[in-house]
């Protein structure tokens, strides 16, 4: 048989609440925002090519000492971007910033 007051004993020291318990609180609880990863405007886009010409911007890196494919493809804009003509360099900035 269990001991009489069993269940009904009182723990020392335990604290009565001044305030009633409000299902709504007054105060507005602010959220924490999720922080946010470090991203870098390079790492925006992934861009998907065949596996032809994976390769041969692969010989472009090695060529010319690239490490990166991005720094391949920027070589080859900037390439590009030599041989054109006065009206299609600027045809090509307007574009630029216009995208």
């Amino acid at each position: 048989m269990a001991r009489k007051g069993l269940l009904e004993r009182k723990v020392e020291g335990a604290i009565s609440p001044n305030q009633k318990f409000e299902s709504e609180p007054s105060i507005n609880i602010v959220k924490p925002e999720k922080k946010q990863k470090n991203q870098f405007k390079n790492q925006k886009v992934t861009l998907k090519v065949s596996d032809e010409i994976k390769t041969s911007l692969e010989a472009i890196k090695v060529l010319h000492k690239l490490k990166f494919d991005y720094e391949a493809i920027q070589f080859l804009i900037d390439d590009f971007t030599q041989n054109l003509s006065s009206e299609e360099k600027r045809r090509y900035s307007v574009l630029k910033e216009n995208l």
